[in-house]
C-alpha cells in the first residue's frame, strides 16, 4: 500500500474515531473531550503530509503543531463565541470547528495527537531507509 493510500485510509479512521468520541460519550474526559483533541490534531498532521507528501514528517509535524495551536491562540480572541451566537448554521459549524474556549492543556493533546502519528511516519521511513529530515 502506497504512502497516499495508507495515510487516506487513516484519516478516515481519524475522522470516524473522532466523531465516535464526540457522539457516544463515556463519562471519562479523556475520552470524551481530549481524545477528539488529540485525533484533531492528528488529522491535520496527516492533511498536511497528503497536500505535501515531500514534506519531511519533522516539518509536517510542526506545521500541524503550529496550526492547532494559532486555532487555539484564536479561541482567545472571543470571535468563535461570536459565531457561534449567530443565526447563521455555517458559522455556527465553524465555531464548532475552531472551539470556542480557550484550554492550554488541549494544546499538550495536541501535540500527542501528532507525536501518536508521527512516530510510525518516522518508523515506515527508517525501515524503508528513506530520509526522514528531507524538506
Amino acid at each position: 500500500m502506497n504512502a497516499t493510500t495508507r495515510r487516506a485510509i487513516s484519516l478516515i479512521g481519524i475522522v470516524a474515531l473522532g466523531i465516535l468520541s464526540r457522539l457516544l460519550p463515556v463519562g471519562n474526559v479523556l475520552f470524551d473531550k481530549y481524545l477528539g483533541d488529540a485525533l484533531y490534531a492528528a488529522m491535520l498532521f496527516e492533511l498536511v503530509l497528503l497536500a505535501r507528501p515531500r514534506l519531511s514528517p519533522w516539518r509536517a509535524a510542526a506545521l500541524a503543531f503550529g496550526l492547532v495551536c494559532l486555532i487555539e491562540l484564536f479561541q482567545l480572541t472571543n470571535i468563535p463565541l461570536a459565531l457561534r451566537d449567530q443565526g447563521n448554521p455555517l458559522l455556527r459549524t465553524l465555531a464548532v470547528v475552531l472551539g470556542m474556549k480557550f484550554d492550554i492543556i488541549d494544546i499538550i493533546f495536541y501535540a500527542a495527537g501528532i507525536a501518536g502519528f508521527l512516530a510510525p511516519e518516522l518508523y515506515g521511513r527508517w525501515r524503508s531507509g528513506a530520509p526522514d529530515s528531507a524538506g
